[in-house]
C-alpha cells in the first residue's frame, strides 16, 4: 500500500506495462486488473487511471477489464474504523470513479478480519 501511495503513475504504468507484454507473449486475451493497493481517494484514482491508459494502448491485443477494489484492506488510518472506511468508498471514491467512468466492476474483500457480509452489501 504504502509503496502505491508513494509511487508516480509513470512508475505504475511501467511496472504494468512489463506484466502486459508478458500476458500478450503468452497468449492471454483478457485480463481483469483492479485496483485496491492504495486505499485512500486519489491512489485508487491513479491506479484506475494507470489501468485505463493501459487498456487503450493495447487494445488491439489484449482486453482489459478495470475493477475497483478500494474494499481490498482497511487502511492503517481506519484500523478500528471500518464503517468509516466504508463510507469513505460509497460517499466519496465511487461516485468519483462513476463519474471518470474508470471502472467496469466493483469488488470486495469480504472476509472475517476485512469487510462483513453487511459492509460488502453496501459497497456493492
Amino acid at each position: 500500500m504504502n509503496a502505491c501511495r508513494n509511487a508516480t503513475f509513470e512508475q505504475v504504468f511501467d511496472v504494468n506495462e512489463r506484466n502486459i507484454k508478458r500476458f500478450i507473449a503468452q497468449g492471454t486475451t483478457t485480463l481483469e486488473m483492479k485496483s485496491g493497493y492504495g486505499l485512500n481517494l486519489d491512489t485508487e484514482i491513479m491506479l484506475l487511471k494507470v489501468i485505463n491508459e493501459l487498456k487503450k494502448k493495447y487494445k488491439s491485443q489484449i482486453e482489459i477489464i478495470p475493477t475497483f477494489l478500494g474494499a481490498h484492506d482497511i487502511p492503517p488510518e481506519y484500523k478500528g474504523k471500518t464503517n468509516d472506511y466504508v463510507n469513505l468508498i460509497i460517499d466519496k471514491m465511487l461516485p468519483e470513479i462513476k463519474k471518470q467512468d474508470l471502472a467496469y466492476y466493483c469488488d470486495v474483500f469480504c472476509e472475517n478480519g476485512y469487510f462483513d457480509d453487511k459492509q460488502t452489501t453496501r459497497i456493492v
